[in-house]
């Protein structure tokens, strides 16, 4: 009993045995004999969460306790719940590193027990991001620190996503870790960090060699997912590391795309600084000048129209003035016809944006299209110019708006006729 002379204490703690020689490991069963002191001397903490059925767990320190008092000969520590959670799972859930600590000293104790969702303590003791815990699973030889839930997931992947820093770094210290291991969405560590918008965490990834090039089932890249959480900090680094801003993904849109979709300002003004194509057509050929337009953002139709994005479509398709006049938004229409934006512009049928706002019967409009100049003489392909339409739709108001009503056609007299025979005979 020599050589563990200088390991014997007399509190529970944690021994790295990565330093001791096999034949120098203690005797753990000694140190569990009276686990009522040790329970009394310490304290247990848990926050109670509800299961899946709605039901609330008893707190891991009432079952402890409970089990402290039966003989360790009768005790199943692996015993299961509803959702296939042992006690070991559920202590490591909670972040309880005590309760972690008294489970794993006993001989008998399935280190790595899979739940329902193919999760196990380690993946669990990820995502609280408590490193002491962390530490305590991958410093024993019967847990895989590659080990991957259902999804694919690995514990780096867990703790990314959640923003553990400390957690992140813990894991890193250990050659097994794959920095780049791929989830079955093809979703990275680093992906995990970016699409939560945990800055530090991305940056230190990057700094211990995460690829930031590889695509997901998506084709998307972390740049992407950049534009989607609206990472603006993030951005020149993903840039500098190679990241390509006109990168698509399979529903054909670039991060400017993306991010102008999404409303985030601070993240297109920053990309539009590292030189992407401006005028790049996504789904439905829209530019993301089209998606400002479409989603109201104001400020972008400002930001992006200050460094000179086409206003106007090619051939018929539907150009952002179009949709601003359909929508009614006056100052964005007012935006673009400042910026040069082709008021008599022909889209789909051959609708000018003066068609689309009489059909939508958008008045003010109406009148800021009529007051810059806007033919009323254009027809669609069925030959009816806005006042038709407005005529058509009963738009009386409009039709007050647009000059030089159409003259009454010999049709139009007879009918007039035969309503004043009508009305006279009754």
């Amino acid at each position: 009993m020599e050589q563990f002379a200088r390991f014997r204490c007399e509190r529970l703690e944690f021994i790295n045995l990565e330093r001791l020689r096999r034949p120098q490991y203690p005797i753990r069963r000694i140190c569990v004999r009276q686990p009522r002191r040790i329970l009394e001397s310490r304290r247990f903490h848990r926050t109670r969460t509800t299961s899946d059925d709605g039901t609330q767990p008893a707190p891991v320190e009432d079952i402890i306790r409970h089990i402290s008092s039966l003989p360790e000969q009768t005790l199943e520590v692996n015993t299961r719940d509803g959702n296939g959670q042992t006690m070991l799972t559920c202590a490591a859930k909670d972040g309880n590193t005590d309760t972690v600590w008294l489970l794993l000293s006993r001989s008998d104790i399935i280190a790595q027990p899979r739940d329902k969702w193919g999760m196990v303590p380690l993946l669990y003791a990820a995502r609280c991001g408590k490193v002491p815990l962390i530490d305590i699973f991958i410093s024993r030889n019967d847990v895989d620190i590659a080990v991957v839930d259902d999804l694919g997931r690995t514990a780096l992947s867990h703790a990314s996503e959640c923003g553990h820093e400390s957690a992140v770094k813990t894991l890193l210290t250990r050659t097994t870790i794959d920095i780049d291991a791929m989830d079955k969405s093809r979703w990275t560590a680093i992906a995990w960090a970016v699409m939560n918008g945990h800055e530090t965490v991305a940056r230190l990834l990057q700094a211990k060699g995460a690829t930031i090039t590889l695509k997901d089932n998506s084709l998307r890249t972390v740049l992407h997912w950049a534009a989607i959480s609206g990472d603006h900090a993030i951005l020149p680094l993903l840039i500098a590391q190679g990241a390509h801003p006109d990168q698509r993904d399979s529903a054909q849109e670039a991060a400017l795309n993306i991010a102008t979709r999404c409303g985030h300002k601070e993240f297109v003004k920053v990309l539009l600084t590292h030189n992407p194509y401006i005028d790049l057509e996504g789904p439905s050929s829209k530019t993301a000048l089209h998606l400002a337009v479409e989603h109201r953002h104001e400020d972008l139709v400002r930001i992006l129209l200050a460094s000179n994005a086409s206003t106007d479509p090619k051939d018929y398709k539907l150009a952002p003035l179009h949709s601003a006049a359909a929508m009614g938004d006056v100052e964005i229409v007012r935006l673009l016809l400042e910026h040069g934006a082709d008021i008599n512009a022909k889209a789909i049928a051959r609708l000018t944006p003066l068609h689309h706002a009489v059909m939508n019967n958008h008045e003010h409009v109406v009148s800021l299209l009529l007051a810059r100049g806007a033919d009323i003489r254009c027809q669609n392909t069925y030959g009816q110019k806005p006042l038709d339409i407005a005529i058509s739709h009963k738009r009386q108001r409009i039709v007050d708006l647009i000059p030089g009503q159409r003259q009454s056609s010999p049709l139009d007299k007879l009918g007039a006729a035969l309503n004043g025979f009508l009305n006279s005979t009754r």
